[in-house]
């Protein structure tokens, strides 16, 4: 366990996020200068109160681990585990996401 990190509920992780994933083409890159589109086109997601997320109209389930602030997310056939964050953002507390699948595609979240 972090020592500072806290537990997340679903109700704090539920709410509508913009979602960045990195392309495939980052896993065998040698050389990232040849990679022409690392960074996918951002989509819109929404968490809801049961931990669905819904990620450009794809649905997925967050499964929270034990310690309640690390996940697993089971998305359009990738298994991703990840950690769910609180930062500051304009002065406000918002929830981020980072993550990494079994085809070692990442992705990133920030709640609007």
């Amino acid at each position: 366990d972090l020592p500072n990190a806290s537990e997340v509920s679903d109700s704090d992780i539920s709410g509508a996020y913009e979602v960045i994933f990195f392309s495939d083409d980052t896993k065998t890159a040698a050389d990232w200068s040849n990679i022409k589109n690392a960074v996918e086109p951002i989509l819109s997601a929404s968490i809801d109160n049961n931990s669905k997320i819904t990620v450009g109209g794809t649905e997925g389930q967050i499964t929270l681990n034990n310690d309640a602030h690390t996940f697993t997310l089971a998305l359009d056939g990738e298994h991703f585990s990840g950690v769910f964050c609180e930062a500051e953002l304009d002065g406000r507390t918002v929830m981020t996401i980072s993550a990494v699948s079994d085809k070692n595609r990442t992705l990133w979240a920030v709640e609007n």
